[in-house]
């Protein structure tokens, strides 16, 4: 499955960089996140807990953020698996300058396996999407809550 879009921050790309990469920030904003922990140089294991439809249920897996290039890109690998089956994602990430903020622009595919892979397209899509939706509305919330206080037991790696 395919992903794309952009959205725009209202911060620099150094700051909008430095947030992206805050473990506070990216469990804050993983929809149904439970536990979010350090694996490791830019990789966390974690645990989410989803209530959406045929794909609702417990998840275990990790984040990992490779081939950083600071402020401009990043490329996020992530690897989920639960009883209702699996899923994994490779989505790269811009960062540019806009005006006084930045746009991020991102682009990527996923892949799910077991019960997952047997729901219709149409529904994988559709919550897909909500739950793209719902990170990005969080991420923009906790990246303006980051810059503004980021002295507020937010950590930057």
């Amino acid at each position: 499955m395919q992903m794309a879009g952009e959205m725009r921050l209202d911060t620099d790309p150094e700051r909008a960089f430095d947030a992206l990469l805050d473990p506070g920030v990216l469990e804050r904003s993983i929809p149904g996140c439970r536990a979010f922990e350090s694996a490791g140089d830019s990789q966390w294991r974690l645990a989410a807990e989803l209530g959406v439809a045929g794909v609702g249920g417990r998840y275990q897996g990790t984040l990992a953020v490779l081939d950083a290039d600071r402020p401009h890109t990043m490329r996020l690998e992530l690897e989920l698996t639960g009883g209702p089956g699996s899923v994994s994602a490779a989505i790269s990430v811009r960062l540019t300058a806009q005006d006084s903020g930045t746009r991020v622009s991102y682009q990527g595919e996923s892949e799910v396996g077991g019960r997952l892979a047997g729901i219709g397209q149409r529904m994988l899509d559709s919550v897909a999407k909500m739950l793209e939706r719902q990170f990005m509305t969080r991420l923009a919330k906790e990246v303006a809550d980051h810059v503004r206080s980021p002295e507020q037991g937010r950590t930057t790696p």
